[in-house]
């Protein structure tokens, strides 16, 4: 892990004599919200939880007066938990926490001037021994808050800035986070602080309670650039807010002429060399790194001729090259058929070995998309007059994989070590394919009267190199996604792209709206962005209820319904062929007199249904909410987070009787629905 130091940028204004003496710290009326997250290893920045701090109550311990430190991760601050406790010197302008393990340290020194030092000792880090560091004051300035100025010291260390304490609020990181220079692994951050008169917010963040670093990145594939012909793509990304200061990075190469706009996220120009170049782009907002994106940017040649005659083509393009790499993506099959298990392997050639008189080149692969970290995978071998290739995996056992002496009709026997049989198959069709600078042959192999493989001159099976056969493996699947050879390329335009390791779209709901008997319906199955070459189709397990129809193409559900009743479905999305995701559930169609409808201005609406005893949310604008349901003695029954458009809530194990319900905002704590329900 790293460790993660972030300087809030506070308004500093310079005056002489306006700020008080000395503000206490450890006050019963005061509140702080922190924010605390991780920093994973190339990976961005993840807030793990918003914390809020308060000390509350007197105790004595060694004949020393403190009051406990209580902190709360629920954004309504109902639930307090201690963790320590603390004592101030107002006199000495000092404070000091002390752990549940009894172990005490000075964690703020208010009576320090310019170029003193101080060592602070904060127990709430490490629970057993206490870790001391030695700082520097180098600068106090000034902040204004509402009715009055406060005193910022900066405090460094080996002449790094590492901390910075207000008067009477306490450390930028946090009321407990002061000697962060000693916590390694992740990043804390002061969020807000309210007292009696005076309250501070943190300019880069929007509330007091924050769940999720944003934005992050919206797009997964990047259109593909054609050789010299204007390009220009923008990376989507969630909404960006006013108080967002937002900046993009690019890593690897991008084409000759074509440039990455850093404030805007754009790539544009007119390529002039064609390939395939992964690049990352990371997104950092207000000094947080929030989200990275891998892909590749694909240039296509702008040359391709109308038609050529077989007879024309070169008399044989041999595989076996060390000029020659390919990428292919594989994975297996879960229940209904979706997609699972997906990874990209990245193959290559290189060096010669002799075994029993033959000289084989050795296969590589790896599965990272920098094409890092590659192991041995097999030899391979070819006889260029007899056009065939062999296979040895490692443990000595070889097939013929290919033959591209073959015409029409002709019949071969194919045997790859790593799946174990061989297949006898039929070549049936001989086409052509342009790929950059020439044609190449595309033989169709069928067994049974099914075409089960391509292979193409030079390249190998559309399955990918070393997956001829693959026939003989079933609950998988395999394909190449691109091939590259000096000019030559080859990009399958099912993916356009060199690297995916998920299938995509997926469904984003996981509850149904509750449809009512002769009443008009609409629900949408909504899904992550579906792209312009994507080829989507929806699907069902079994039959919709009477009147009720489902689009293939939109994934819309309408009709009005004309029989009642509970029917278990499931609903799947297919993009090109492969089962991408699916969704069981039971949908239901109910009496209209069983509904009850409580809505709270346009932004949250709550069907209460009596008949099957749940609660339908429809969350109109995605707001994280809190849900709370509580008896008539204020006892709390029910608390739920929600985060999603919609959501259904069991409440059958609720006892009869009469409720109240209530929603707040999760990240201001504003209640937006109050309302009585009656449970029978």
């Amino acid at each position: 892990m790293t460790r993660r130091i972030v300087l809030l940028t506070f308004l500093i204004i310079s005056i002489n004599g306006n700020s008080n003496d000395y503000y206490p710290i450890v006050k019963e009326t005061s509140n702080w919200a922190v924010i605390s997250g991780t920093t994973g290893t190339g990976g961005p920045e993840r807030i793990n939880k918003t914390s809020h701090y308060k000390f509350s109550g007197d105790t004595i311990i060694q004949s020393k007066a403190y009051k406990k430190i209580l902190v709360s991760t629920d954004s309504l601050k109902l639930s307090w938990k201690k963790i320590g406790y603390a004592r101030e010197d107002t006199i000495l302008k000092k404070v000091w926490f002390r752990n549940l393990n009894d172990k005490e340290g000075l964690v703020y020194d208010f009576n320090l001037s310019l170029g003193k030092e101080v060592t602070i000792c904060n127990p709430l880090y490490h629970p057993i021994y206490i870790d001391s560091t030695t700082y520097k004051l180098t600068r106090i300035d000034t902040i204004s808050l509402q009715t009055e100025y406060r005193k910022v010291y900066t405090l460094s260390f080996n002449d790094f800035e590492a901390e910075q304490w207000i008067d009477g609020i306490g450390s930028k990181f946090g009321i407990v986070n002061s000697n962060m220079l000693g916590y390694t692994g992740g990043f804390r951050e002061l969020l807000c602080f309210s007292g009696i008169e005076n309250e501070y917010k943190n300019p880069k963040f929007r509330s007091c309670h924050v769940t999720a670093l944003s934005p992050l990145f919206k797009t997964q594939n990047i259109d593909t650039a054609i050789e010299n012909k204007e390009y220009s793509y923008q990376i989507k990304t969630t909404e960006i807010y006013e108080n967002d200061s937002v900046t993009f990075k690019i890593y690897g190469s991008l084409p000759s002429e074509l440039e990455f706009n850093k404030e805007t996220g754009v790539i544009s120009g007119i390529p002039v060399d064609t390939g395939i170049f992964p690049i990352i782009i990371t997104i950092n907002n207000n000094g947080y790194y929030t989200d990275k994106l891998e892909i590749d940017l694909i240039v296509i040649a702008n040359n391709i001729p109308d038609t050529v005659k077989l007879d024309s083509f070169q008399n044989y393009y041999p595989i076996v090259k060390e000029t020659s790499n390919w990428s292919v993506i594989s994975g297996g099959f879960g229940s209904w058929m979706k997609i699972c298990c997906v990874e990209t392997n990245n193959y290559k050639i290189s060096g010669d070995t002799t075994i029993h008189g033959k000289v084989y080149k050795k296969v590589f692969t790896c599965d990272d998309s920098l094409k890092l970290a590659w192991k041995l995978k097999a030899l391979i071998r070819e006889e260029i007059n007899s056009k065939k290739v062999w296979l040895r995996d490692l443990d000595d056992k070889e097939g013929l994989i290919y033959d591209f002496s073959v015409t029409l009709g002709d019949e071969i026997t194919v045997y790859n070590p790593f799946y174990y049989d061989s297949n006898t198959y039929t070549v049936t069709k001989i086409d052509s394919i342009f790929l950059n600078t020439e044609y190449r042959k595309v033989y169709t192999l069928s067994i049974n009267d099914w075409e089960a493989e391509q292979w193409i001159e030079g390249i190998g099976s559309k399955l990918g190199i070393i997956n001829c056969n693959f026939y003989a493996i079933p609950g998988g699947f395999s394909e190449l996604l691109c091939f590259t050879d000096s000019d030559i390329k080859y990009i399958n335009p099912d993916f356009q792209t060199c690297y995916k390791n998920k299938f995509t779209p997926t469904f984003t709901f996981q509850q149904i709206d509750t449809a009512y008997i002769n009443q008009e319906y609409n629900f949408q199955l909504s899904t992550t962005d579906i792209f312009e070459c994507d080829s989507i189709s929806f699907h069902q397990s079994h039959q919709l209820p009477n009147g009720l129809t489902l689009d293939k193409n939109t994934g819309l559900i309408s009709g009005t319904p004309n029989e009642t009743g509970s029917f278990r479905i499931t609903f799947l999305i297919e993009n090109k062929g492969y089962t991408t995701d699916y969704v069981t559930l039971d949908f239901i169609v109910d009496n209209a007199s069983n509904v009850k409808l409580f809505e709270s201005k346009n932004l949250i609406k709550v069907y209460s249904n009596i008949s099957t005893n749940i609660l339908m949310v429809d969350n109109f604008n995605n707001l994280e909410i809190l849900l709370r349901i509580i008896d008539m003695n204020g006892k709390q029954i029910l608390l739920k987070s929600i985060e999603k458009d919609k959501c259904r809530i069991d409440i059958h194990d609720i006892p009869e009787g009469v409720y109240v319900i209530s929603i707040f905002d999760n990240r201001t704590g504003k209640q937006l629905l109050n309302e009585k329900i009656i449970i029978n």
